[in-house]
């Protein structure tokens, strides 16, 4: 999406919107737009919710100064398959009027929502809960056994996913930063991250991705090394135990697009290429657990300083 502005009778492109790292090229971001303020309503009427394809959601995103931050989310309140949700949208007297033509309730198909939009706007700017789809955290699946919270773990409580295919991502703004480093506590029910092998085939690697680590079933950390043909590199002497928080960091070169991996502060591999060597900066985090185990995450830190190990 492009963002052009009217100054003696010219238009001229004064930024862009970025698509968010989990849509699709197919998902058909800005079908319909509306500008509130400061604030763009992008519309994709292709986007997936969960397991149902085509649903729809309306991405919001926060003028600060040339860039557009992405801000909040809205999805309709009926998850349809096919419903179309921002297919079309209208802005009148405060109000946002959001078509839903596909949807299916209990009387007859179609639908169309209203939105208060300045209450919207207030709410992105409120203290609110640190997930499902709120201040752009996303808990998928949020129900169904996906994802819950554990009060009385590592002091504070944690996030559980799975054993369904649990992940909690959070949407950024492009920080533009040469080094980013993620940091977080994760503890596997049993060892095996994702997969049953000791790591994914090259082909289920997810897109957009600049770093990839996974734990097989016997404990063994590996991680991937985009760099030349592409390849699993091993830590050795070290296996991941269930039942214990293990504190795993990644600090990321977008300049030289390599990536190092460190485990309970200690730097275990380095020099790894990115994944997917075209992301040229930092703009989403996400983390999943699921086939038959489960995964708890606490302490989830992003930060372009190294964080504190000792």
């Amino acid at each position: 999406m492009y963002v052009f502005e009217l100054a003696s009778q010219q238009w001229s492109q004064i930024g862009d919107i970025i698509k968010p790292w989990e849509l699709a090229n197919s998902d058909c971001l800005g079908t319909s737009v509306s500008l509130v303020s400061n604030y763009v309503f992008a519309g994709t009427h292709a986007a997936d919710r969960g397991e149902e394809a085509g649903c729809g959601a309306i991405y919001v995103y926060k003028q600060q100064s040339t860039n557009w931050i992405p801000v909040g989310k809205l999805q309709g309140p009926v998850v349809t398959a096919g419903g179309c949700f921002a297919r079309q949208m209208a802005l009148h007297g405060g109000r946002l009027i959001v078509s839903a033509h596909g949807e299916q309730s209990s009387f007859e198909g179609g639908a169309a929502y209203v939105t208060d939009v300045d209450a919207f706007v207030s709410s992105l700017k409120a203290d609110g809960p640190f997930l499902d789809d709120y201040r752009s955290w996303t808990a998928s699946p949020p129900t169904s056994g996906g994802f819950d919270i554990r009060t009385a773990e590592e002091g504070t409580g944690s996030a559980v996913l799975g054993p369904t295919l649990g992940t909690i991502s959070h949407l950024f703004g492009a920080c533009g930063e040469t080094n980013v480093w993620v940091d977080c506590y994760a503890m596997l029910e049993a060892t095996g991250l994702v997969y049953a092998a000791a790591h994914p085939s090259e082909a289920d690697l997810p897109a957009w991705q600049p770093c990839v680590f996974a734990v097989g079933m016997d404990g063994q950390l590996s991680a991937y090394d985009g760099g030349g043909t592409g390849t699993w590199s091993v830590v050795s002497n070290v296996t991941i135990s269930a039942g214990i928080f293990y504190r795993y960091t990644t600090k990321q070169d977008y300049t030289a697009k390599t990536w190092e991996l460190y485990l309970n502060g200690t730097n275990v591999l380095e020099d790894l290429g990115f994944a997917d060597s075209d992301v040229c900066e930092f703009s989403a985090f996400s983390i999943g657990g699921g086939w038959g185990n489960r995964l708890h995450i606490d302490s989830i830190s992003i930060t372009t300083t190294e964080p504190d190990f000792e």
